[in-house]
This record gives C-alpha cells, sequence and structure tokens, in this order.
C-alpha cells in the first residue's frame, strides 16, 4: 500500500508546503502539489511534483502530469480551464488517457467526488486560502493495488501569516 499526498494552491506561502510535508503528512510515498505556487524556484516545493498553475507560467512547469501509484494512473492539473466543466468533461480526459483520478486544483474547494465507472475527482482546495471555510486542506489518496482510499484532511491556520 502507497500514501500519496495532494496539496494545491499554496500562493507565496511556503510555511504551509513544509508544515504538511513535514509534520501533517510526512509518511507518504509521493507528494503532489497542483499548481499555484507562485514561487520564482518550483524547488522550494520541496519533493512535490509539481504542475503549473494559472499564476506558475514563468516556471516551466507541466501544465499536467499523469502520476502512477501501484497500479493506479493520477491525471494531475491545475484545472483554470476546466473546473466549471461538466464531469462527462472529467470522464473523457481519463478515458483518453487511461487514468483513474483525475485531480485538480484552482478551486480553493475541497471535494471528492465519484464519476461514472469507478473512477475519481478529487481537489485538495487549498493549504492557505480556502474558500470552503478558513482551514487549511490537503487529500490523501490511500493506494493498494487498484483500490482507492480518499480523504481530505484540514488544518488551522495562523492568522497573523495573512495580515499584508
Amino acid at each position: 500500500m502507497k500514501t500519496v499526498c495532494i496539496i494545491s494552491d499554496s500562493h507565496r506561502m511556503p510555511t504551509y508546503v513544509e508544515k504538511v510535508r513535514y509534520e501533517l503528512c510526512k509518511e507518504a510515498d509521493v507528494y503532489i502539489h497542483c499548481g499555484d505556487i507562485f514561487y520564482n524556484d518550483p524547488k522550494e516545493c520541496l519533493d512535490f511534483l509539481v504542475v503549473q498553475g494559472n499564476h506558475d507560467y514563468h516556471l516551466g512547469l507541466p501544465y499536467f502530469r499523469i502520476v502512477e501509484v501501484e497500479e493506479v494512473r493520477i491525471f494531475v492539473i491545475h484545472g483554470e480551464f476546466i473546473y466549471f466543466m461538466e464531469d462527462a468533461v472529467f470522464e473523457k480526459i481519463l478515458e483518453i488517457n487511461r487514468c483513474d483520478i483525475l485531480v485538480m486544483g484552482h478551486t480553493h474547494v475541497a471535494e471528492i467526488r465519484y464519476l461514472s465507472h469507478g473512477k475519481l475527482f478529487c481537489n485538495p482546495g487549498s493549504v492557505c486560502w480556502p474558500q470552503d471555510e478558513f482551514s487549511g486542506s490537503y487529500l490523501t489518496l490511500q493506494i493498494d493495488g487498484k483500490k482507492i482510499e480518499p480523504c481530505i484532511h484540514r488544518f488551522p491556520l495562523d492568522p497573523s501569516l495573512f495580515l499584508f
């Protein structure tokens, strides 16, 4: 069994990337960031596999990635051009790319939704700028062969970090 830890939309707040990586989800086997890191250097995302967010065009990151864990293929994208589309579009993306899970950021709203044919849509929300409640969030996937157990995790944010 493998654990995948997925974050998104850290928006120039490495404190929360580090908190998830080194405190909250330190035992994961794979780390993924769904974009909008805002950094000048993607190395600041530690050992996360990162895709380009709508604020990361200057970094030369891939627009999407396919990550294989055990017998599961994960399609990772930031999602600024597709977040509003119907599930049928997500299902087609998964079908074309022979993937089992579509993971997308951008909305800052954590979500897990089952699609048709046993496929899965997940959004980890945002580690620092949530739109659904005032807590950071990240996603874990427990993968054992083809079996997938997704879970959204929430953690408190430090309001003093948001005073500009």
